[in-house]
């Protein structure tokens, strides 16, 4: 009923009056419009139950409270008063990342209720902004407190609703372009209002964000507005959203982006331990002195050939590294269209085999390339007109044998 014509990003299900039994054994079939005189106890019982639970859990030791066990179920608080008292109590505590990201808490005490840290998490995710909030009023209220930035940026990505009015008592440009960069790139939970937010910013689908498809125009846009140390402060506090895969996928794709990381040794890493995060993060490295996109390309594609000795699970996951390499690639070197991309790396290395496809004389042979009846290309050895069944193996060390075998085919 509050929040009629508005859209809350909310981690937690809500449930209109129309479709719960309860509203309606309360309010009759017509609703709360048409008994304002309920309505209006019920929302002064909910005030008086949910200010009394805050003015004892907002105090509470490492010990529960009598409203301990309840809290949990508490599922909106409203106003910027309380976003700040809820700020205050937890102090220099961390927020519970598992409160975040599931609906499950995995340090609840059946008898006692959520932890202290677990408690004041769920009551910042439930809390929103009343629409008379400014962040004139923000400012006015954590002035003599020990609320710094730092704690203010991971409110503003844990409870959503206060990017804006943080934003704005910042005042960095791009921060709220910034906040949903790290959303969209860390985290897979996608409400309604997050899921239109980040279409504003990025073609990208969720489906795409979650497989480790990268944005690259969307980060150098935020990264460039932020600057290094801003952008650094919104990436920490991003830990608290995203589970640690998440995490450390953005972190190594931000490296990749802005050239911390060495083309070299990123695949000389990827060989040996087939991290599929660090192959996605490998596409977006700036090229190295003498390196071509091709070379990325036909490594990317070295991955998914070897990816076939190992099972159909593994070989699937690892396809969908590569195919959002490719993507991520595709945009490093400046196409929209990956396809288009893809095109271009198969005709450039189609018009370097063919070559490869005339006899060449070594030492007896005859050595070329040959498309198979299953459309496969081999390497085909004729001597004295006969042709062998494999490369003799004193030729295979011959400097144009060893060309052909590593030729992409």
């Amino acid at each position: 009923m509050r929040e009629e014509g508005r859209t809350i990003a909310s981690r937690h299900r809500e449930y209109r009056w129309q479709k719960s039994n309860l509203a309606k054994r309360v309010f009759g079939e017509e609703g709360p419009e048409k008994n304002e005189t309920l309505t209006a106890l019920i929302n002064e019982i909910y005030d008086r139950v949910i200010n009394r639970i805050l003015e004892v859990e907002l105090v509470r030791g490492d010990s529960p409270t009598a409203f301990s066990g309840v809290v949990s179920r508490v599922k909106r608080i409203y106003g910027i008063g309380n976003f700040v008292k809820i700020l205050k109590a937890l102090g220099k505590e961390t927020l519970e990342r598992s409160t975040y990201y599931s609906y499950y808490y995995r340090s609840y005490d059946e008898e006692n209720g959520l932890t202290k840290k677990h408690s004041l998490s769920h009551l910042l995710t439930v809390c929103v902004p009343e629409e008379q909030d400014t962040a004139e009023s923000l400012k006015s209220l954590i002035r003599g407190t020990d609320i710094a930035d730092k704690r203010l940026i991971e409110a503003a990505l844990y409870s959503p609703e206060w990017m804006e009015l943080v934003g704005e008592y910042l005042g960095w440009d791009g921060f709220m372009s910034g906040c949903y960069y790290f959303m969209a790139h860390m985290n897979e939970s996608f409400d309604d209002k997050r899921t239109a937010m980040i279409a504003k910013y990025t073609p990208l689908s969720k489906e795409e964000l979650n497989d480790g498809a990268f944005d690259l125009n969307w980060f150098k846009e935020v990264y460039e507005m932020l600057g290094e140390k801003r952008f650094g402060m919104i990436y920490q506090a991003a830990k608290y959203i995203s589970d640690g895969t998440k995490h450390t996928r953005a972190r190594k794709y931000a490296d990749a982006a802005t050239g911390k990381l060495a083309s070299s040794e990123t695949r000389q890493t990827v060989e040996a331990k087939r991290n599929k995060d660090l192959l996605m993060a490998y596409a977006l490295i700036p090229l190295e002195k003498k390196e071509t996109y091709k070379e990325k390309y036909l490594f990317l594609q070295k991955f998914l050939k070897e990816s076939r000795q190992f099972g159909a699970q593994r070989r699937a996951s690892e396809k969908t590294a590569v195919d959002m390499a490719v993507k991520n690639l595709a945009l490093t070197a400046g196409y929209t269209d990956e396809m288009r991309f893809v095109l271009n790396m198969e005709s450039v290395i189609a018009s370097e085999l063919i070559g490869y496809f005339e006899p060449h004389t070594v030492e007896e042979a005859e050595i070329s390339l040959q498309l198979a009846e299953d459309g496969k290309l081999t390497v085909r050895c004729e001597k004295a007109g006969k042709t062998l069944k494999s490369v003799p193996a004193k030729l295979k060390k011959n400097e144009y044998v060893v060309a052909l075998q590593e030729a992409p085919v």
